[in-house]
């Protein structure tokens, strides 16, 4: 073999390592976001009704940002059957949120506001903000809800961004305390709604791998 083909045998060698290695550090992050979600919906499932102190408290305790950055957020969207939507409002005015109400401009016959969040960012404007009105989001919801196990979105556009960005959410489902989930249809029937963690695809990258790839 000659000396150049020795080389560049070598420096493949050297990238495909290099590659395999940055994937795994990424996918390893990934896997600690997955973490934060199921901390979550357990404490959903051990509290049953979570009010807004609940959840301030316990999102203090978890420490999101000092030990999973990358995370733009990480929030919890309830089902709200079209018919129970007043009462749904009422009774998370009543709790507190005093200006609360569900947005959307989708006629579908439930929604999935934003009600609780956790963010480094200002994104108060988000509360109430159907997630389900858009297709990517509702399609991760319904896969979520029937899988019975945590999903990743297709790349998609954060509501909150004013500059557009490549992102995913991840998404765990969330159902009621005590009914069966087994199957698709009792999954259905138990469902209440989804915790999940959206994040820019560039920041994580960036984070994950820093000065060892230009992720422009």
């Amino acid at each position: 073999q000659s000396s150049s083909a020795y080389l560049k045998t070598s420096s493949e060698v050297v990238l495909r390592r290099q590659s395999d290695l940055l994937e795994q550090k990424l996918i390893d992050r990934i896997k600690a976001f997955e973490q934060s979600l199921m901390a979550t919906v357990g404490f959903f499932e051990s509290s049953g009704d979570v009010q807004h102190a609940e959840w301030e408290s316990f999102m203090s305790s978890l420490r999101v940002q000092e030990r999973f950055p990358g995370f733009r957020a990480i929030a919890f969207s309830p089902l709200v059957r079209k018919e129970d939507r007043k009462e749904f409002e009422a009774k998370v005015r009543h709790a507190g949120i005093e200006s609360f109400s569900i947005l959307t401009d989708a006629e579908n016959d439930d929604y999935f506001p934003v009600l609780y969040q956790t963010s480094p960012l200002d994104l108060s404007d988000m509360i109430g903000k159907d997630i389900g009105r858009e297709p990517i989001r509702r399609q991760t919801i319904e896969a979520a809800r029937d899988g019975g196990e945590m999903v990743l979105s297709a790349p998609l556009e954060l509501l909150s961004d004013r500059d557009p960005q490549t992102a995913m959410i991840l998404m765990m489902p969330l159902y009621e305390k005590g009914r069966p989930s087994f199957n698709q249809t009792q999954r259905r029937k138990a469902f209440r709604g989804v915790v999940y963690a959206p994040f820019v695809l560039k920041e994580v990258t960036g984070l994950v791998f820093g000065n060892e790839i230009d992720v422009g």
